[in-house]
């Protein structure tokens, strides 16, 4: 008795953050009021995610692109407005140019 599935946080807390951000992502596309803000917002959230892809590229790899991606999904999901196509490619184009600034030490930041 008793033999119901048990999830660990301790083990699952990267598809708990992805499936939250997918959430986050779609909802917040759904309220953005114009293509334009879509667009904007797209290119920031990629900055974000490849300072912190930078920042775990070395530990936790598969978490980081698990959680980075669930944003991503929901975050189209919700484009309707929007072209989705242009949305995904302004995602990655700030994620790039994130990750390189940082790789390249032309954004220094602090660890913690």
């Amino acid at each position: 008795m008793g033999g119901g599935i048990s999830i660990k946080f301790s083990q699952r807390w990267a598809e708990f953050w992805a499936m939250f951000l997918l959430i986050f992502g779609f909802v917040f596309a759904v309220k953005a009021p114009n293509p334009t803000i879509m667009y904007i917002v797209s290119i920031a959230f990629g900055l974000v995610f490849g300072r912190l892809l930078f920042r775990f590229k070395k530990n936790l790899k598969g978490s980081i692109v698990t959680i980075i991606l669930g944003f991503l999904v929901g975050f189209v999901l919700g484009a309707e407005s929007a072209s989705r196509e242009l949305v995904i490619l302004l995602f990655f184009i700030g994620l790039v140019v994130s990750f390189y600034a940082h790789a390249t030490e032309f954004v220094k930041s602090a660890e913690f």
